[in-house]
């Protein structure tokens, strides 16, 4: 954090984080995505642009809000067996499809007090209860966080690495997370019992909040909301973030988006005018098996109601 930085001051009831190890280390596009693979993620870098593979030979730009100036030219040669999808940037490139995420814009700008009356009801609480810690290593993070991700596989049934449900496999992902300098782990503490963790990184203008998982206690006090506002305040404090970057967006078993807690918070769904190509295998697959996942990838999901801006 530079000198001169802005700090937004913590409201009645709510606990100062301890001050993080070092000020968060704003990285490059490739440290990360070497921070990707490492903890397991599969990324490569083809025509001169990051994807990210999801499933089996499907491609997307590892970031959804960066541009592909190759197209189609610069995809990896797995992508015959599944598709891709990118975002249309130059005029050759004919949109069939969307490609959403969510987005809290503005960063600089967050207040508590621009939240609903609720809202910030929620995180004054949780501030009384509940104190932020930055983690300084893999070895302070382990040992807390390992029975909290086993609460929440239990309630979630969360499939992504889901083998980190086995003590050593979450260790050597620990360990790998931690690898990145530029990593921001936070913890949600009730005294000396952690309730809720959350992992984030600075890339460029974006702070990129890639993971949150909470105990059962955490959950009922409202420690997502402390933690989401911890986060929110610390990129308001770093020179040149523009943007809290919350994920694509996803869509839960229900119908209902699992993405309505940021929604609710002052987030927006971004859709991007995106190019969709995929195998025959997928194409007649996909529509049969998966419907939610072919209206995803279509751009054909999008919620009443929902919060939109222009695609950039």
């Amino acid at each position: 954090m530079n000198q001169g930085d802005r700090v937004e001051p913590s409201p009645p009831g709510v606990k100062r984080p301890t001050p993080l190890p070092s000020a968060p280390a704003i990285r490059g596009l490739e440290e990360y995505a070497l921070a990707c693979r490492r903890v397991g993620q599969s990324v490569l870098r083809c025509g001169g642009t990051w994807w990210r593979e999801f499933g089996i030979g499907f491609f997307r730009p590892i970031l959804p809000f960066l541009d592909v100036p190759s197209g189609a030219a610069g995809l990896p040669r797995r992508s015959a067996l599944g598709g891709w999808q990118y975002p249309a940037c130059a005029e050759e490139h004919s949109p069939n499809s969307s490609l959403a995420y969510i987005a809290f814009a503005n960063a600089r700008d967050y207040r508590l007090e621009n939240l609903r009356h609720g809202h910030r009801w929620e995180v004054r609480s949780a501030g009384k209860r509940f104190e932020i810690r930055g983690f300084h290593d893999e070895a302070e993070f382990a040992a807390p966080a390992y029975p909290i991700y086993l609460e929440f596989h239990e309630r979630t049934r969360y499939r992504y690495l889901d083998d980190r449900i086995r003590k050593p496999r979450f260790v050597r992902w620990a360990d790998a997370e931690f690898a990145d300098p530029g990593l921001v782990a936070l913890g949600a503490w009730a005294g000396r019992s952690l309730v809720a963790v959350s992992l984030s990184r600075v890339v460029g203008e974006a702070w990129i909040y890639s993971a949150f998982f909470a105990s059962d206690e955490g959950l009922r006090g409202h420690a997502a909301s402390l933690m989401l506002h911890h986060v929110r305040s610390l990129a308001a404090a770093v020179e040149g973030v523009t943007m809290v970057f919350g994920g694509t967006q996803k869509l839960g078993a229900s119908g209902i988006s699992v993405d309505a807690f940021y929604l609710h918070r002052g987030a927006a769904i971004v859709r991007r005018p995106a190019v969709l190509r995929v195998s025959p295998i997928a194409r007649w697959a996909l529509p049969r098996l998966r419907p939610d996942i072919w209206n995803r990838l279509r751009g054909d999901d999008a919620e009443s109601g929902a919060l939109s801006l222009p695609a950039r």
